[in-house]
């Protein structure tokens, strides 16, 4: 097999003059966030997302997605371990963080749903001083009422699902 996973604990020896791999760590992720000052100088851009869907299948597609696109992630099942999961990152480093330049939110779980943890999000954001991460609503719901109430949350853009993957790397790229 020629192609080569990011997510295979080996990597190939260095060649001379070139940098090392970045390390890719098994879930749960900790992600080590980017030195300050380097945002803007021309690096390549690769997206740490934040993927929080309670459907099994769903968020296994976003993984099977970010693994195709090496994007560094984390998965949360629900809107409080996806608040947790932020919150946990964004501490990792003093002062804190933006942990996650994209979280990809469903809007209807169990335990806590999307709105109320991308309100939560939102204030901890805003408590802490943080960049906002973009937050990408991917969900079932589509009446212009369920937009407006996402929007009133915090929401930055609004899938409806069934969601091609070409959208969402398009959002990626837009960054």
């Amino acid at each position: 097999m020629s192609e080569v996973y990011p997510h295979e604990k080996t990597t190939p020896p260095n060649e001379p003059g070139m940098p090392s791999p970045l390390p890719f760590q098994q879930l749960p992720t900790t992600i080590t966030p980017p030195s300050p000052g380097k945002a803007g100088s021309g690096e390549y851009f690769s997206p740490r997302v934040l993927l929080v869907d309670d459907n099994a299948i769903n968020l296994k597609l976003l993984v099977v997605f970010a693994k195709r696109q090496s994007l560094r992630y984390s998965e949360a099942t629900n809107g409080l371990e996806a608040l947790e999961t932020y919150k946990h990152e964004a501490s990792y480093t003093d002062p804190p963080v933006k942990p996650f330049d994209f979280v990809l939110m469903d809007l209807s779980m169990p335990v806590m749903d999307g709105l109320t943890s991308t309100r939560q999000i939102r204030a901890y954001e805003k408590k802490m001083g943080l960049q906002r991460s973009t937050i990408v609503a991917l969900t079932g719901l589509a009446s212009a009422q369920d937009q407006q109430d996402a929007s009133d949350a915090g929401v930055d853009m609004y899938l409806v699902k069934p969601v091609k993957f070409a959208d969402i790397k398009r959002i990626f790229g837009a960054k």
